[in-house]
């Protein structure tokens, strides 16, 4: 979603083309002693027409300067195809073909919206269901942030039982709110445990599905499946979350989110 067409990019190009074409049409006639009239006349009889050494260092310069420019552009070429290639080779977590995603904003502040009105979760129901009876679509969810984007939430993150070591700074992650067809949706691959269900509601036990990553950030090598994590921090006052402890209940597979 960061890729686009830029309109700024694409007008400094268009006008250095012109420039350079006005310039280069007048490169020729340095040096010459001709008019346009005589260069544009037949020549005759065998006579031969001699370059100005003027005009010869002029036109051994332009093709000593095409020679790098093409040099230059060349070895461009081959990095941008080089990087292409292995821009497509590289896993990012999550499935990309025949999926559609969709932002649907609420009025206001989103995430304040979404989780003090319960009457919001309903309207995203219902479009989900709506959704997902449209011939064609085999299967739809609603999250807060689709994957590979950036999360609308970031917190700070302890772990029960875990201390940490002098000078050590508290875990960092984003924060999602998804519902249990998120997973399967973006074939994020469960690893451990369970992912969401329909009794993890408003009101039940407050359960958590960590990423591979962020997992081992918080409990190293221990199995977090049954452990309990918590976010914390100034930023959370100003959020609908609370500091509850929350239990790990899944761990899914990494996502490139971030470059």
């Amino acid at each position: 979603h960061e890729i686009r067409v830029d309109g700024v990019v694409l007008a400094v190009g268009l006008a250095t083309s012109v420039l350079v074409a006005i310039v280069l049409s007048f490169v020729p006639h340095i040096g010459g002693e001709r008019t346009l009239g005589t260069s544009l006349a037949p020549t005759g009889g065998g006579r031969r027409t001699t370059l100005g050494r003027g005009r010869q260092r002029v036109q051994q310069s332009l093709v000593v300067a095409q020679v790098a420019a093409c040099v230059v552009l060349l070895s461009g070429a081959g990095l941008l195809v080089r990087t292409l290639t292995k821009l497509a080779s590289v896993e990012t977590g999550v499935r990309a073909d025949h999926v559609l995603t969709l932002d649907m904003p609420l009025e206001g502040d989103l995430l304040r919206e979404v989780m003090k009105q319960p009457q919001n979760f309903a309207k995203y129901e219902a479009v989900r269901e709506r959704v997902a009876a449209l011939p064609g679509v085999q299967i739809a969810s609603s999250g807060a942030a689709a994957p590979l984007r950036a999360s609308i939430m970031e917190m700070d993150v302890k772990a029960e039982g875990q201390a940490l070591a002098p000078n050590q700074m508290m875990p960092h992650g984003a924060v999602r709110s998804v519902d249990p067809q998120y997973f399967s949706v973006s074939a994020i691959p469960l690893l451990k445990g369970r992912a969401f269900d329909a009794t993890d509601r408003r009101g039940s036990a407050l359960v958590v599905i960590l990423n591979q990553a962020f997992a081992k950030k918080l409990f190293g090598d221990v199995d977090p499946i049954g452990r309990r994590v918590a976010m914390t921090g100034d930023v959370l006052r100003f959020t609908p979350f609370t500091g509850d402890w929350r239990t790990v209940v899944g761990l899914v597979g990494d996502t490139r989110d971030h470059g």
